[in-house]
Order: structure tokens, then C-alpha cells, then sequence
């Protein structure tokens, strides 16, 4: 299947933490609000994650936070989770530039969609965005906040295509069975999407449970005040 296509490019353009905050705290601010959310949401545009540089932590985890720009575009900002921590306050802007990217959208040339599970997903999102978003204003969570994702996973020479997605996940909670939609982060290669890798989760709901960890604290970004 081939689809005009948008990707975004990693910028280090003179990001402050206070912007950074900011940015973050209005997509928070609409993550109940369905109209707005479908406003932002409403082109699955990819965006491209250039080749980062791994450390010698092997259980590494990369932090992707959605935010609305002051020029009220939608973007995603990457930090490797070891980073997330209450030491960025500290930084001068030009190491805090070092430590995070902002990943913004631009318009290529037609990409084709493989394998079969991307694709799916992929085009879950693009059929039924609208309606996952209905729901999930109304759930005890809401839209996402933020998505982990383990980096020791993922090629660590390669640029990579990331695109929204919806997967199914049946989940057994003691007695209590339950299926939904989640939210997908699909990452592949530049130009083909011919690989695929999915270790992604979604948060909230926070967990310290597994090796993955998503409490709350272990997102700084998330916890600073309105400024």
C-alpha cells in the first residue's frame, strides 16, 4: 500500500526546559477534550527518529513525550530515561540541548507500508482514531501522557520512522478479563518500514511492576509545575 506520507526530522533548535515544560503541559491540558485532541491527532504523520547514541546501559529506555508547540503544532520530544531526572533543573540550555530532541512533521515523498502487523495497526489508527479517542476521554486515564520505549531493542545505527498506531491487548486481572485498544508507537526503517519493532507502552496507567518501569517519578517532565 502506498500513502503520501509526512515524517519529522530530530531538531536541537535552542530548546529551554521551561519550553519543553510548557509544550508538555498543554497537550496535558486537552487530553479530556475530544474535539481538540482529534484537531491534533486527526493526520497520522510520522516522524523520524535519527540514529541516537547508545550508552553502555543495555536495559536503556527512551522517554517520548507528545506536546502542542506555541505555534500550535503537534510534536514529540525524545530523552533517554536515565536523562528524565530532577538534574535537568541544573543543566545550562546547551547541555539540556544535548540531552533531548524535538521531533517535528514534514511532508516526503510516498512510503510503503510493510509488514502486515505495522500496516494493521497503522491503519487501526487511521480508520478508528477518531472513535479510540471518544472512548478514552472518558476512561480513568485518558490519552496518553508519555510512551517508554526500551532503546536496547532498537537499532542503534539506523534512522527510524516512528508512526501512531492502535493494537489490541487482551489483559487477566485476577477474575476480571478485559480487551481494548492501546496506543502504539511503530517504529521501522527509513525507507520501507521492512522492519519492524514494538516495545512500547503508554502511560498512564504508571507501574513499577516488570522491567519496564512507568511510575510516575520515573517521568520528570511530567512532574514539573505550571510555569
Amino acid at each position: 500500500m502506498t500513502n503520501t506520507m509526512t515524517h519529522a526530522n530530530a531538531t536541537q533548535t535552542d530548546l529551554t526546559l521551561e519550553e519543553v515544560n510548557d509544550n508538555i503541559l498543554k497537550w496535558n491540558d486537552i487530553r479530556k477534550d475530544e474535539i481538540k485532541l482529534k484537531f491534533y491527532l486527526e493526520e497520522n504523520n510520522p516522524f523520524k527518529l535519527d540514529p541516537f547514541i547508545p550508552t553502555p546501559e543495555c536495559s536503556d529506555y527512551l522517554h517520548f513525550y507528545p506536546a502542542i508547540t506555541a505555534d500550535n503544532k503537534f510534536v514529540m520530544y525524545v530523552i533517554k530515561a536515565l536523562d528524565d531526572k530532577v538534574s535537568l533543573k541544573d543543566l545550562s540550555n546547551s547541555e539540556f540541548n544535548s540531552k533531548i530532541k524535538k521531533l517535528t512533521q514534514e511532508t516526503i515523498f510516498p512510503t510503503n507500508i510493510n509488514p502486515a502487523i505495522a500496516h494493521e495497526r497503522i491503519a487501526i489508527w487511521n480508520h478508528f482514531h477518531n472513535a479510540w479517542i471518544d472512548e478514552q476521554v472518558k476512561s480513568e486515564f485518558g490519552v496518553f501522557r508519555a510512551f517508554t520505549v526500551h532503546a536496547g531493542d532498537l537499532p542503534v545505527n539506523e534512522t527510524l520512522i516512528v508512526n501512531l498506531g492502535l493494537r489490541f491487548e487482551y489483559t487477566v486481572v485476577g477474575s476480571i478479563s478485559s480487551d481494548q485498544f492501546v496506543a502504539d508507537l511503530i517504529f521501522g526503517d527509513e525507507n520501507y518500514l521492512s522492519k519492524y519493532y514494538d516495545t512500547t507502552k503508554p502511560v498512564p496507567p504508571y507501574s513499577d511492576e516488570g522491567n519496564q518501569p512507568t511510575s510516575e517519578c520515573a517521568f520528570f517532565l511530567l512532574t514539573l509545575p505550571t510555569t
